[in-house]
This record gives structure tokens, C-alpha cells and sequence, in this order.
């Protein structure tokens, strides 16, 4: 099975970072493939192509389904914020205006013959995509009282935060089902070090984002609802994201007075 994650820039101006892993079901076994930085959608729909195989699975960060006016907000938004919100893990409001450009995705990855519908994902043979959302995907795998701050501030705040999601991903994902193997080209991008910055520190961040929706298009295909939940519907939008009463998630009733 073919995982392929894009952490898609909602605006053209800035890069999307992509990745690929291979899923082996009768092992339980997920290999990292390849990821990458682009700018247009012509060369994501180009390297999706070029990966694709018999079933493929296709993780998208970022609101393919908006028919919601501006000035609204999703339902699977909202209800993912009052779930996830304890946990820093909580969404943007997304309408129609503001997600022009992944909403254009959609059509064209549907085009291609990708299947926006999540719930017929899980164990079937096909092409398809999905939107997914990384930050509450990281409390429930990586077992977090509160999301990996590496999006904003200071260099070094930013840079530590990825080092721990690198962190997180070679070590804590190989102990996951299906698990997650470490070559060498694993390490490599998981190696975050302390010269690392500006465009290039972005691109890393892009790439590891890309790698979690890719492994999270894999985990709901190999789990479905045993372990995930579809939060809305694919004709309002929806959000595939862990269903935190099937994870052992740390606590979070105190994160509301964390700075």
C-alpha cells in the first residue's frame, strides 16, 4: 500500500512539503520512501503520480472539502477543537474563500481517480485521499499531554521543538502498529542539527509534516475506526483524526494555564 502525505500550503507563495512510505500489511511494517519540497500543484500531482501504485492513500493537511461561506467555519472544525483544543491541538476555521487552493487540489486528485470519501478507506484497494490533521494525530501516537511547539518563535525554540518530533517519529512510531522501520534515509531527515535554520529549517519541517500525514493515511487504512474517527462528513468537510477514547493519552485538564 502506497502512503503519500502532503503538508499543503494553503497559499501558492509558499512551499508544500511531501513524503512517501510503503505499508506492508501481512508484516506491519511501514518503510519511508522519499519526501520533498515543491511550490506549484503541478509538481505535487507529478510526484503523486510517479508514486502511485495499485492502492495508494493519499494524506492531505489542509481543508479539501469547504462549501462553507466566509465569515463560517466547518463543523468538523469545531468539533475538533473542543476535543483536541485541551491538547494546543485545536483547527482554523475553514470556509470556501480562504481554501481556494487546496479545495482546486481535491477536483484535480479527483480527476486522477482519487476518492475523497474517508470511509471507505480502511483495508480497500483503491486510490484515495483524505484529509488529515497532524497535531492531534501527535498527542494520540506519540502518547502527549500537549502538541510539539516547533511552528513559531525563536530559531532555537522552533528548531528544538522539530528536534523533538524527529525524535518522536524515529523512535516512538518504530514501536507503533504498523511500525514505522529506520534506514538510513530515515535518519537523515530525522537529523536536525543545530546549524540548521531559515529556509532550510522550514523545509525540514515541511518534510516531517509530510511524513506524518503519509503515516497517518497508512495507520487509518491499516486501523479504520478501531483506533480513528472521521470528524464531519465528505459533503460539509471532514477530518480523520485518532478517537481519543482508544488512545492512552496523558492528561490535559491543567494545559488551558500552560503558556
Amino acid at each position: 500500500v502506497i502512503c503519500v502525505g502532503i503538508d499543503l500550503a494553503w497559499s501558492y507563495r509558499n512551499a508544500t512539503g511531501l513524503a512517501v512510505v510503503h505499508l506492508y500489511p501481512p508484516s506491519a511494517r511501514v518503510d519511508f520512501v522519499d519526501s520533498c519540497v515543491v511550490g506549484s500543484d503541478e509538481e505535487i500531482l507529478a510526484w503523486v503520480r510517479q508514486h502511485r501504485g495499485p492502492t495508494t492513500i493519499v494524506g492531505i493537511d489542509a481543508p479539501l472539502i469547504a462549501p462553507n461561506p466566509a465569515g463560517t467555519g466547518r463543523r468538523c472544525d469545531r468539533e475538533v477543537t473542543r476535543v483536541f483544543g485541551r491538547y494546543h491541538a485545536g483547527t482554523y476555521p475553514a470556509h470556501r474563500d480562504k481554501c481556494q487552493r487546496p479545495i482546486q487540489l481535491c477536483r484535480e486528485f479527483q480527476r486522477l481517480g482519487f476518492n475523497p470519501d474517508p470511509g471507505g478507506v480502511p483495508r480497500q484497494r483503491g486510490w484515495w485521499q483524505i484529509e488529515v490533521y497532524p497535531h492531534p494525530a501527535q498527542v494520540a501516537l506519540f502518547n502527549l499531554s500537549r502538541i510539539l511547539k516547533y511552528k513559531k518563535g525563536r530559531v532555537t525554540e522552533r528548531r528544538k521543538g522539530l528536534q523533538q518530533l524527529a525524535g518522536h517519529v524515529r523512535r516512538t512510531l518504530s514501536r507503533q502498529i504498523p511500525q514505522l522501520g529506520s534506514r538510513g534515509s530515515l535518519r537523515e531527515l530525522c537529523t536536525i542539527p543545530s546549524s540548521l535554520r531559515g529556509r532550510g529549517l522550514k523545509n525540514r519541517e515541511d518534510q516531517l509534516d509530510a511524513l506524518l500525514c503519509a503515516y497517518i493515511a497508512g495507520h487509518y487504512w491499516f486501523w479504520g475506526d478501531k483506533r480513528w474517527r472521521v470528524f464531519g462528513d465528505v459533503r460539509r468537510g471532514y477530518i480523520v483524526c485518532p478517537d481519543i477514547r482508544k488512545w492512552p493519552i496523558k492528561s490535559a485538564q491543567l494545559q488551558s494555564s500552560l503558556p
